[in-house]
């Protein structure tokens, strides 16, 4: 038994001899209000304070104390008599009713002990909380506290393992919301992670024990977007905004669901409300400005992106955003050499992002400059061979730019890559249909291995070897491929 328990019990014997000394005193309040205070305490607290006011009430219900009277009537005390006895009768009755709500103040505060202590340690920085967390056993707050932390701070990847003890400690939940908030944690974070069926589930059981988290909304809307759903997640993230008008995520993914349905305008004002509750966050200032700039609000989106870019000067994919803009909005000869001149100083920057060739290569296609075009495109298969789209705009450059044969070539790879993730897309329908079956994961590992997705072939591998443990073809596949820089296709079990 807990201290906290001891002290609660040795509280409850200390009440109980309070009233057990009262029996005798004949006042209208019974014992048997506050043995009922204390019954429903321990069983939850459901009255908690009510019954306090219950208590006050009838104490305030009671009419003074009459005199005696004689046989002609007369009354037989005085008048400062009946004054002393109506101030014991009051002190009394007032006695009762402190100790009446002392007790309930005493089962308030065991039945929300869980709560109390919660906000204690939500007041904990990181690294104490991953201290206590690291501790071990089973402390449902600590993971869950944790894992939050570590969600709001986007590292995702690294809550995966404390939201995972946290649900594994909720066998038998004393607090029903507490297991809501766990498993609605648990849902977003599966939702971040892609792993769709665990997000489901745990989405289903928050909702069953309690409705209305915005962590399960918020998951809700990353799947309805994952799946292009754009109604159902523009209905589930408004719920989340809802729900909390403090949270950027909400609103920030409220405005990419619109985005997704084709509706700019009206993705503007969830991204401002993002931008306004996280000025130093770029991705949303990025966000906004895609919304100005489908909207055909070059100038608000120009001044967004820049905002984007002087918050991130390191990050390409923030630093580049004005320059790639200005790619997308030139049509004069001037602005089509200020946009390249802005896009080759930003790739001798950063010369790994490849959509920074992208951009230029697109810049140089609409004012013809093809030959330019086609250099660009060769260095982004280059460093991209499962580009598919790459290979078609290589193909149309080299076509445009009088080189036939290296257009064929370039036509006949983007053939090869298309009709590979047909037949990976054939493929997963079919391992939603039978998740049991480690055949077809290892079928679509072959297929994701041709296609050069190193990712896609270790997970479907990790997959057949948890359906087939005891299979040393697909482990020393597995180790193999884990160990190559490539998809390592003939590695794969036959």
């Amino acid at each position: 038994m807990r201290e906290t328990d001891c002290n609660f019990l040795s509280r409850i014997r200390c009440l109980r001899n309070c009233i057990r000394a009262l029996e005798s005193l004949r006042y209208t309040l019974s014992q048997e209000y506050l043995r009922t205070l204390v019954l429903d305490g321990a069983r939850g607290g459901r009255q908690r304070c009510g019954v306090v006011f219950v208590i006050m009430s009838r104490l305030r219900s009671q009419s003074r104390p009459r005199a005696k009277k004689g046989s002609s009537g007369t009354p037989l005390n005085s008048a400062r008599q009946a004054d002393a006895l109506d101030k014991r009768t009051r002190k009394g009755r007032n006695a009762v009713a402190l100790m009446a709500l002392c007790a309930a103040l005493l089962v308030l505060a065991y039945s929300q002990r869980d709560a109390i202590r919660e906000r204690r340690l939500e007041a904990l920085s990181l690294p104490s909380l991953r201290e206590m967390e690291s501790q071990g056993g089973t402390d449902t707050i600590v993971s869950y506290l944790y894992a939050r932390r570590l969600a709001d701070t986007d590292a995702i990847a690294e809550a995966v393992q404390p939201i995972a003890r946290a649900v594994a400690s909720l066998s038998a939940p004393k607090d029903p919301g507490l297991a809501a908030r766990v498993f609605s944690l648990a849902g977003y974070i599966a939702a971040r992670q892609g792993d769709i069926h665990r997000a489901e589930d745990c989405i289903q059981r928050a909702t069953t024990v309690r409705k209305g988290d915005v962590y399960a909304f918020l998951a809700k809307g990353i799947l309805a977007i994952q799946r292009n759903q754009a109604i159902d997640a523009v209905n589930a993230l408004t719920e989340a905004t809802r729900l909390d008008s403090t949270c950027e995520e909400a609103w920030n993914r409220l405005g990419a669901a619109y985005m997704l349905g084709k509706e700019p305008e009206q993705a503007i004002e969830p991204h401002r409300r993002a931008v306004a509750l996280a000025p130093r966050n770029p991705q949303p200032h990025a966000d906004l400005a895609e919304a100005y700039s489908a909207s055909k609000q070059y100038d608000e989106a120009a001044r967004e992106f820049q905002a984007a870019a002087n918050l991130a000067p390191q990050d390409a994919m923030f630093s580049s955003l004005p320059a790639m803009d200005l790619a997308l909005r030139a049509r004069t000869e001037a602005e089509y050499k200020q946009a390249v001149r802005l896009l080759a100083a930003a790739i001798s920057e950063h010369p790994d992002a490849g959509r920074l060739y992208s951009f230029m290569a697109g810049l140089h296609m609409r004012f013809g400059r093809y030959d330019d075009a086609r250099k660009d495109y060769q260095t982004i298969v280059a460093g991209m061979p499962d580009a598919s789209e790459a290979f078609y705009n290589l193909a149309i450059a080299c076509e445009r730019a009088g080189n036939a044969g290296a257009a064929a070539n370039a036509r006949a790879r983007y053939q090869q890559l298309t009709d590979t993730m047909i037949e990976a897309t054939e493929l997963k329908r079919e391992a939603l249909l039978h998740r049991d079956d480690p055949d077809i994961f290892i079928r679509l590992a072959r297929v994701m291995s041709r296609a050069g997705k190193k990712e896609e072939v270790i997970r479907d591998l990790e997959q057949a070897s948890r359906l087939r443990p005891n299979d040393p073809s697909i482990r020393n596949a597995l180790q193999t491929i884990r160990a190559a820089g490539h998809a390592g296709g003939s590695q794969l079990p036959p």
